[in-house]
């Protein structure tokens, strides 16, 4: 999944709703039919909208793991394993009908690899990689976004 913020828009792109490498990420639309309209196309909506908020947040690391900061269980430590050639320690923790297993770096900086969340309304895997280094992005062609806000005038 790719993503790209401005001032008044949100624009993302997902090869795979599935893809391995990123995560699994259900999305409401996320049927045949919408699949097939959206095809290789970026998705593109005003970003004040609650749902491009709610996408946004995927992308911000800080507001995406602010979910963890009242858990109130304490983390087991687990045993150790690779996260994309990197060594890493698990730790897994409860939170009600969650179980979140989280893989850390175990060499050099202690970043966060990957969580994966079991149980619950929203289980699925994020993976972060390429921690500091720069983003470069560039606006696709028009041909290739669809837009959401005028999909939704349509209708």
């Amino acid at each position: 999944m790719k993503a790209t913020t401005g001032a008044s828009s949100l624009t993302i792109k997902g090869d795979d709703v599935t893809d391995p490498e990123m995560g699994s990420i259900t999305l409401d639309l996320a049927v045949d039919s919408t699949i097939k309209m959206i095809g290789d196309r970026w998705l593109k909506s005003d970003a004040s909208s609650e749902d491009a908020k709610d996408m946004a947040a995927l992308c911000d690391l800080d507001e995406l793991l602010s979910e963890f900061k009242d858990v109130k269980s304490p983390a087991r430590k687990g045993e150790t394993t690779t996260v994309n050639g990197q060594e890493a320690i698990t730790l897994t923790e409860k939170n009600g009908k969650n179980t979140y297993e989280l893989a850390v770096a175990t060499k050099g900086e202690p970043y966060l690899l990957k969580v994966t969340s079991k149980g619950g309304d929203e289980p699925g895997t994020l993976n972060f990689s390429d921690y500091d280094k720069p983003v470069n992005s560039k606006a696709p062609a028009d041909k290739d976004v669809l837009d959401l806000d005028e999909l939704g005038e349509e209708g």
